[in-house]
């Protein structure tokens, strides 16, 4: 039996290794975006570095659905959801092995503001617009 369960705990131990890199990932709790209207974050946000980012919303439902940097660099989207209120995505950076996560804080407009974190503890504040 003890074998067992040091087999069992061993198991599990690089999952949990692993995971704990990424920044912590959206919630899937059915928790709804209150902030701003979720048909706002519809359609093509660029940053001043290039990278393009596009949201598409259809019957309530948000979903990234390209990430691209400004050089081309397709980035490879992890997880999104809804946390706090705020729709949230993570993506995959190929060429830096970085994992960033970004929150939409606030829409006003044409005009996105987000806070991002990636897996190398830095983080910041950054815009989108479309």
């Amino acid at each position: 039996m003890r074998h067992l369960l040091l087999a069992l705990s061993l198991a599990f131990l690089p999952v949990v290794a692993a995971e704990a890199k990424d920044p912590k990932p959206p919630a899937a709790n059915g928790e709804k975006v209150r902030d701003y209207p979720v048909a706002d974050l519809a359609g093509k946000w660029v940053e001043d570095g290039g990278r393009l980012t596009q949201i598409k919303v259809s019957k309530g439902k948000i979903s990234v659905t390209k990430i691209v940097d400004g050089d081309g660099e397709k980035f490879v989207l992890r997880q999104q959801g809804i946390r706090n209120g705020h729709f949230m995505f993570t993506y995959f950076v190929p060429s830096t092995e970085y994992v960033v996560t970004y929150e939409v804080t606030s829409i006003a407009g044409d005009t996105a503001q987000v806070a991002w974190t990636n897996d190398h503890d830095a983080s910041g504040t950054d815009e989108m617009t479309k």
